[in-house]
């Protein structure tokens, strides 16, 4: 005879294995999240690694403002470059 694990015992062991997925991943989620006034200052190039690590929080909130207007300034590029492009379609 041979052992079978019932078809509801698979099904909660996938549960469990998801959720715990998914609460691994919100961790992480938040992790960024409470990171993100040191990184994407960094990562849009505003300031270095060891400027923000330094930085005041006065100075955090300007580099974050600064990062915030480089992504305005990249986002009013590429909606120009769609416009342009579809302009040129039109010729």
């Amino acid at each position: 005879m041979v052992a079978t694990t019932p078809l509801s015992m698979k099904s909660i062991s996938f549960l469990v294995h998801n959720s715990t997925e998914q609460q691994n991943d919100l961790q992480i989620q938040e992790q960024a999240n409470e990171d993100i006034i040191y990184r994407y200052p960094v990562l849009r190039g505003v300031a270095t690694k060891e400027q923000v690590e330094s930085a005041t929080m006065d100075e955090l909130r300007l580099y974050m403002q600064m990062a915030k207007m480089v992504d305005d300034i990249d986002n009013d590029k590429e909606v120009y470059s769609i416009r342009r492009g579809l302009s040129d379609e039109k010729r």
